[in-house]
């Protein structure tokens, strides 16, 4: 049974209602939930109210993680949904090419990121679905903010475990389909590093290229 269909009767919960028993801090910001909504999303959170302190003093504070992931986070766990009023990043007027993150840089894509690795984190696979959506979403856009998504590659090579592919497949078709933007100092900086952009990439034009020659018709 899916984490929606688990909530059943708790569906008219709400967070901060008279019936909340439980805390979650992240950085400043308080959400008075419950534990019943929160252990009936699957293990993770079950596990925390068994022999823990969670347990005992009914708060899970998460100040490791971003605020604005964690909010995603409990509209996850109370509407079912995932949305987020972070903007796409705008290149600043006279940056034709930035290498360096912006201080204080959230960018939109980046953010779907940030949200995924921290459902991951809880073992909410529906979740991780909703923010997929929205980050091929963004990708698919006619107009697409190209500096919003490139700048979020590096998060997902970083943050996301290997056995994880789904952001890295996305990443990858983008990038295939738009080759030129390879050759950015900012891409290029990124498929020097440790990771495995680069290799992905080779895997993918490789593949495309043999599937081009085996629909070629004989000379």
């Amino acid at each position: 049974m899916s984490a929606e269909g688990r909530l059943g009767p708790m569906r008219g919960l709400r967070v901060g209602d008279g019936t909340a028993d439980c805390t979650i801090k992240c950085k400043g910001d308080e959400y008075r939930v419950h534990k019943s909504v929160l252990t009936a999303q699957g293990n993770y959170f079950a596990n925390m109210f068994k022999e823990m302190k969670e347990n005992f003093t009914g708060v899970i504070v998460l100040d490791h993680e971003d605020r604005e992931s964690v909010r995603c986070l409990i509209q996850f766990f109370y509407k079912y949904k995932y949305e987020t009023d972070v903007q796409p990043f705008q290149v600043p007027d006279g940056m034709e090419d930035p290498i360096e993150r912006p201080e204080g840089f959230v960018g939109r894509c980046n953010q779907h990121v940030l949200v995924y690795a921290l459902a991951d984190k809880c073992q909410l696979d529906h979740f991780k679905r909703l923010v997929l959506g929205e980050f091929v979403n963004d990708l698919a856009a006619r107009e697409p903010h190209i500096w919003d998504i490139l700048l979020a590659i590096e998060p997902v090579y970083t943050l996301i475990p290997r056995r994880d592919r789904m952001l890295r497949d996305c990443v990858v078709l983008f990038l295939t389909e738009r080759p030129e933007l390879t050759q950015l100092d900012l891409v290029q900086e990124i498929l020097h590093g440790r990771n495995k952009l680069a290799y992905d990439l080779t895997v993918a034009w490789w593949d495309k290229a043999e599937s081009f020659a085996y629909t070629q018709p004989p000379a």
